[in-house]
């Protein structure tokens, strides 16, 4: 196996950690695997991808009444590869498995005021152990990063979202997760004339 497809399967991981599922159906003795994202451009990307690795057709569909769309194929083999995977790569998450979380529950703000430019990139996710780690890896990285909570009406819905923020940090999370999602390379691409000189 060549580290560039190890690294699409932690992708994988990561992503479905993000923002997808594992199900198994007893009754069907079926192991689907389910990833969401606004961006129908993104899951075809990952269809395509899935296709030329595993040689599986995925389903792509819009959730009814919403602006989300799924992404679903079918394999036990996957399934529990994947299962056994997100159990290692919680305790120590590589860059790969990160960028997967990322694609799938990241955000970014930009912000302009007159000749200024604001940015922000994050990840929003309940498991705030998971976070803690991977600000952990960030700082290995020399990215600054922050965690804050957000909690609701029910104590057990709390949200913790990772910040990172400034123009050089920002620049330097994106050149080491070299995210695939096209709203963090669209964004990239509007700040990086701002950028200070090195």
């Amino acid at each position: 196996m060549n580290s560039e497809s190890s690294c699409f399967e932690e992708y994988l991981a990561g992503y479905v950690y993000g923002d997808g599922n594992l199900y198994y159906d007893r009754k069907k003795q079926s192991y689907r695997v389910r990833l969401y994202d606004s961006s129908r451009e993104h899951l075809e990307w990952l269809a395509n991808k899935i296709k030329e690795k595993y040689g599986i057709k995925p389903v792509i569909t819009r959730r009814k009444n919403e602006n989300l769309y799924s992404l679903s194929f079918y394999s036990k083999r996957i399934y529990f590869f994947l299962q056994r995977r997100t159990n290692d790569l919680y305790i120590s998450p590589s860059i790969c498995f990160i960028r997967g979380i990322l694609d799938a529950e990241g955000y970014c703000y930009l912000r302009k005021r007159g000749s200024s430019i604001d940015v922000e990139i994050g990840i929003a996710n309940k498991d705030l152990e998971l976070l803690r780690r991977i600000i952990e890896e960030f700082q290995r990285h020399n990215i600054k990063a922050s965690l804050v909570t957000r909690e609701f009406h029910n104590p057990n819905r709390s949200v913790g979202y990772i910040r990172v923020y400034g123009l050089r940090n920002v620049q330097r999370l994106i050149t080491l997760i070299s995210p695939y999602h096209p709203r963090f390379n669209k964004i990239y691409e509007i700040f990086k004339p701002a950028l200070p000189p090195p």
